[in-house]
């Protein structure tokens, strides 16, 4: 049987080559306060993918310029014995800086973070990454959901979220939660997509504001975060 980082190489994607908290989900989403941190980001993009995922993040990340001025989470569903090889794929893509997630991680401009596969990725109200070992949600010990919800809280209108192809429907109530809090959500279109499910269930929930073709989904974040009128630069963070 080949494995899968050798069927990524066979196709050219590819070239040759302490004691875990226990958290509930519930205790995730609380104690968060608006608060800012010296040298962190003032914007971030959430990302969420599955199936397909790797493709679409390929397309968007690797057309970002290298000055993008946002810090980026990416939880994307995949088996722990593949867990460095987004990272190592995203270095080869993409001229942003990338990093495995670690609990403590300040949230910096120009910067991937990638969620590991088999915990749930939140952010902390001093801007910094918290990973927590949960109960899985949606069947996935990794979910977007969580990482959505916590951002909301502390990004509010500077923040950004992209739901892309996927089975399932994660990633369905944190945009709702985002949309709660004035940030902005993108969904890619289901008929671009490798499985349509994630972001058909994410615009079911009528907290999608556009829909793109995978193609178009930089450029629109590029506008978002880098146009003064589309991004809400000169407004405080968290204002209406």
């Amino acid at each position: 049987m080949i494995s899968f980082r050798r069927r990524l190489s066979l196709s050219g994607i590819l070239p040759p080559s302490d004691a875990p908290r226990i958290v509930s989900r519930e205790d995730v989403m609380m104690e968060h306060q608006e608060e800012t941190t010296t040298g962190s980001a003032r914007d971030l993009v959430v990302i969420a993918a599955s199936a397909g995922g790797m493709e679409a993040l390929h397309a968007i990340l690797g057309a970002l310029p290298a000055d993008f001025p946002a810090a980026i989470a990416v939880v994307l569903h995949r088996m722990t014995s593949h867990a460095e090889l987004l990272g190592e794929l995203l270095r080869i893509w993409s001229p942003l800086s990338v990093r495995d997630a670690l609990d403590g991680d300040l949230l910096v401009a120009g910067t991937i973070f990638i969620a590991p596969p088999d915990r749930h990725m939140t952010i902390t109200a001093a801007r910094t990454v918290a990973l927590v070992h949960g109960k899985p949600i949606r069947h996935v010990p990794s979910s977007a959901d969580p990482l959505f919800e916590s951002a909301a809280v502390v990004f509010r209108d500077r923040l950004t979220a992209v739901i892309l192809s996927g089975g399932d429907g994660d990633g369905a109530d944190g945009v709702v939660a985002i949309k709660r809090t004035g940030g902005m959500t993108i969904a890619q279109d289901p008929d671009t997509a490798f499985c349509g499910d994630m972001p058909r269930s994410a615009i079911a929930t009528g907290a999608i504001d556009e829909v793109l073709a995978l193609e178009s989904i930089a450029t629109a974040l590029v506008a978002r975060v880098c146009d003064p009128d589309t991004s809400g630069r000169e407004r405080p963070v968290g204002s209406p």
